[in-house]
């Protein structure tokens, strides 16, 4: 058993799902009965098609093929090196020059140089009464004069000798060549369509195949065909490779410019800066520098002790001269004549030329400050410091004073040549980081310089390839094998063409078949049903055809395929019947007409049969078709009245070879709903009542989608049975009715589907 409102879901969303899952859906068995139905239609539109293309094929005219064969020099020429590529690299090229030969020759022009062939032969024939391959039909609209085709032909014949295939006509002139290539079906369409250019294979030749219902005309087109298009494609490769060196000789020129222009930026750079070895001159910075901290450490190592002398001598000499105002004009006399040697020392520096290094001009000159300076200044000291007539203490000044310039000379020196140094420095230092920036824009340069040589080599080795190539250029394409006259027309499969159209108008009959099988919601067999509604099916009822049979027939001994089948399917329906436990059904339907009350007296017949008192109740008041069936008397009250006895409405049925029987309560019609017409009658008891007399009471109800009277008549029944008939196809009424049924829970019992044709009830 299915859970609840299971099967509301599936068919709300049936919608979406249909087209997806109605392969799963449909019975396979039911479509195989389709098409075992309609055999004969089947089979008889494919003999009628068989037939007819076995005729249209007799009434063509022989077609006739010649072809040639071309070596193309693809995988064996210079255009492809098979030795140095990758395989799939190899194979992607030579399908690509392949493909690019074989359309290049199928092109409008192609085909144009063979057009200008076949009516220069054709015209020319009639011209000098031959026999051209083709005749210009009667019908044809041909608007230009013998004058206007003559002048067609010059022109063809201008272009046929020179190549220029692309030097288009006058618009006289290709008016004219297009009615005549259309009269003689010349023109690019007919010829694409019959002419036929492959690869043989995966080898370096290509077939040209070339179809029509004169032999000769095929093996002229063919010929003409290869001869004009090897000597167009001659023409076409000279001036591609042509072509292909005047544009590397620019580029190559452009490539040597772009060389010589960054050199040019190079060299520049270099003379503007003063770098001639970048490295060399790194090192000889770094020499210098090292140097000079090495003489700037020297002389500073010197200072101290020339201080310390200094000191001393000075001292030596304040012992000696006790007069105060001597020592300080001594001090002034110092003062002045040193600041003079200072003045003497950044002469010489200044001296110095641009660019040099060191402090030798200053060393050099420093016998020279002694000689100019020391003497006079030691005189000028003695004179003022020498007062006392001890020849021995006047020595000893005049030895003391000496030995004080002397050191306060070398002071001096050694203090400016410190600041020689440190300038020194500075400037190689400043110069040290233009080195810097100045290498890496020489290193830009330089690596553009090299990037600019290795394209314009590149470009130069191209250059002289497409030379070569220019100079040694040759016609790839080799005619392999000629083109001859076809002996024999082609088969034409005429009997692979008939067989094929039976075949495929069998095939699109069923494929119609099952697409509109697809198409059709109805159900037609009890696994349809079940699957297209999703309710359970209790059982189903097979047609009976022919005329109208009455209870007794049905139930007879007959032997008969159709009446054995049905009285089997309403035993199992008897059977769902018995073992449900319940003694009072209501049969309704969704729609009016699908044979509810047949089924309903088929029923209770079939209970009678097992010794079972049945009694079937009327209560369909809007189409009373079993009180028509009892010949009830329509002026009776519907269902007991108050003042009538129950005895008087009953009609009783005799079960032959049975102790049971069948009653019959009938109504006649109202537009009452049941609610309305049982209101105070005491329907409940009553029922009740008959339970003690009757094993089982049915009741028929109006159709679902019509009336509400079902819905009604529920209170009264312990289940409820719903009426399909086959061939019928769901709708939202249906449905929604279905819904109802299946918001009873365990009081809605299942379906029966009446009218199945037996066939589908054997499969």
């Amino acid at each position: 058993m299915y859970p609840p409102g299971y099967f509301y879901v599936y068919r709300r969303n049936r919608g979406a799902f249909c087209w997806r899952f109605e392969l799963y859906l449909m019975d396979i068995l039911y479509f195989w009965d389709i098409i075992w139905r309609r055999k004969w239609l089947l089979i008889g539109t494919a003999a009628i098609a068989v037939v007819l293309t076995f005729f249209l094929i007799g009434l063509q005219p022989p077609v006739f093929k010649s072809n040639a064969v071309l070596s193309t020099g693809i995988t064996g020429g210079k255009r492809i090196e098979l030795s140095k590529q990758d395989v799939f690299v190899q194979k992607y090229e030579i399908e690509s020059a392949f493909s690019n030969l074989i359309a290049n020759m199928k092109s409008r022009t192609s085909l144009r140089l063979l057009a200008y062939r076949l009516l220069q032969h054709d015209l020319y024939e009639s011209k000098i009464g031959g026999t051209p391959f083709r005749e210009i039909p009667s019908d044809a609209e041909i608007t230009s004069d013998n004058a206007g085709i003559l002048r067609l032909m010059q022109q063809i014949q201008l272009r046929t000798d020179t190549l220029i295939v692309d030097m288009p006509l006058d618009p006289e002139d290709e008016a004219t060549f297009k009615e005549l290539t259309k009269a003689y079906e010349y023109d690019f369409e007919s010829l694409d369509e019959h002419l036929h250019i492959n690869r043989l294979g995966e080898t370096d030749y290509v077939t040209i195949e070339f179809e029509s219902e004169n032999p000769e005309l095929c093996v002229f087109a063919v010929n003409s065909f290869t001869e004009e298009f090897m000597d167009y494609h001659l023409q076409s490769v000279s001036r591609d490779e042509y072509e292909a060196v005047r544009f590397y000789e620019n580029l190559a020129l452009e490539k040597e410019n772009r060389v010589k222009l960054v050199s040019s930026d190079l060299s520049n750079f270099r003379r503007d800066n003063n770098i001639v070895n970048m490295d060399e001159q790194s090192r000889s910075v770094v020499a210098l520098l090292k140097d000079l901290e090495y003489e700037r450490g020297l002389a500073k190592q010197g200072i101290p002790a020339h201080q310390k002398n200094i000191a001393r001598l000075s001292g030596d000499l304040d012992q000696l001269i006790e007069n105060e105002s001597q020592r300080e004009r001594a001090s002034s006399i110092v003062k002045n004549r040193f600041s003079e040697i200072q003045g003497q020392i950044k002469d010489l520096r200044s001296e110095q030329p641009a660019g040099s290094a060191g402090l030798a001009p200053i060393y050099v000159n420093q016998l020279e400050f002694k000689r100019s300076y020391r003497d006079t200044l030691i005189d000028e000291l003695a004179n003022v410091l020498i007062t006392s007539p001890s020849e021995e203490d006047a020595a000893t000044i005049q030895n003391l004073l000496e030995k004080r310039v002397d050191e306060q000379i070398l002071l001096t020196i050694k203090e400016e040549s410190i600041e020689v140094i440190d300038e020194k420095i500075k400037e190689l230092r400043a110069q040290t980081d233009s080195l810097v920036s100045a290498e890496e824009r020489i290193d830009f340069l330089e690596s553009q310089k090299e990037i600019a040589v290795e394209e314009y080599l590149y470009v130069l080795g191209k250059l002289n390839e497409a030379k070569v190539v220019a100079q040694s250029a040759l016609n790839p394409l080799a005619i392999f094998e000629h083109a001859q006259i076809p002996e024999e027309p082609e088969p034409s499969k005429r009997l692979v063409y008939s067989a094929f159209s039976g075949v495929a108008t069998a095939g699109f009959g069923v494929f119609i078949l099952f697409f509109l099988t697809l198409l059709d919601k109805s159900f037609h067999s009890p696994a349809q049903f079940e699957r297209l509604t999703g309710t359970p099916l209790l059982g189903a009822l097979n047609l009976l055809p022919g005329k109208k049979r009455d209870l007794n027939t049905i139930f007879s001994e007959s032997e008969e395929p159709d009446l054995l089948i049905f009285r089997e399917s309403l035993r199992k329906i008897r059977h769902e019947i018995e073992v449900s436990g319940a003694r009072r059904f209501l049969v309704t339907s969704t729609r009016p007409n699908v044979g509810k009350t047949s089924v309903l007296l088929s029923l209770a017949y079939t209970l009678a049969k097992k010794d079972k008192n049945v009694l079937l109740l009327d209560t369909n008041f809007k189409d009373n078709d079993l009180s028509d069936y009892a010949n009830m008397d329509p002026e009776f009250n519907p269902l007991l009245p108050a003042n009538n006895d129950a005895g008087d409405l009953i009609t009783s049925q005799e079960i032959p070879s049975s102790k049971g029987r069948v009653d019959i309560i009938g109504n006649r019609p109202s537009l009452d709903s049941p609610s309305e017409i049982l209101a105070g009658k005491g329907f409940t008891n009553w029922l009740e009542d008959l339970e003690q007399q009757y094993h089982y009471v049915l009741m028929e109800g109006p159709a679902l989608n019509n009336y509400s009277d079902t819905r009604e008549l529920v209170d009264y029944v312990d289940r409820v049975i719903v009426v399909f008939e086959a061939s019928a196809d769901m709708n939202r009424p249906d449905e929604e009715s279905l819904r109802y049924l299946e918001s009873l829970d365990q009081q809605y019992m299942g379906a029966i589907l009446n009218k199945v044709n037996s066939r589908h009830l054997e499969n």
